[in-house]
């Protein structure tokens, strides 16, 4: 999320309420062992140009890193093999180090920084981008495991 500001419940209901007629993004709410752990986007969606930009923002409650790999298999998922898509993005701010560190062990590539791209009150911040290509998605899944823990997350999504 590239905004930090407190987001109200009426803001919130219309957001999602909006969702309903748009075609360039999709959004899950990811559930584990019967409780929400977080939400999933893939966003500016173009099948003309089988591109994306995805986004995870995990319930703060929940510490488990193993849940944010499980999130983001599905995402990778979604994108690459439902979607058909050729290039996945993830746009970061400079300053979320653990965000740029997640992204990478997915595999995902720094493509480009855009300098002083968000304005806060107090600073102003760069953009990292990063991108992964279905060739590159592909070519992790022929060398990984399939790790079993994931399996129940993944097969909700078929």
């Amino acid at each position: 999320m590239l905004d930090d500001r407190r987001i109200d419940l009426e803001e919130h209901l219309r957001f999602m309420e909006g969702l309903k007629d748009r075609h360039d993004c999709l959004y899950y709410l990811c559930n584990y062992d019967g409780g929400p752990v977080g939400v999933v986007s893939v966003s500016n969606i173009s099948f003309r140009h089988k591109r994306a930009t995805w986004g995870i923002y995990k319930q703060p409650n929940y510490r488990s890193a193993n849940h944010g790999f499980m999130m983001a298999d599905c995402v990778l998922i979604l994108a690459f093999e439902y979607l058909h898509l050729n290039t996945l993005k993830s746009e970061i701010l400079a300053t979320n180090k653990a965000a740029i560190i997640f992204n990478q062990s997915l595999g995902f590539k720094q493509e480009g920084l855009l300098r002083e791209y968000i304005i806060h009150p107090e600073r102003i911040i760069d953009l990292v981008v990063m991108g992964m290509t279905a060739a590159e998605y592909f070519g992790l899944k022929q060398c990984s495991s399939p790790d079993p823990s994931t399996k129940r997350v993944t097969d909700s999504i078929q």
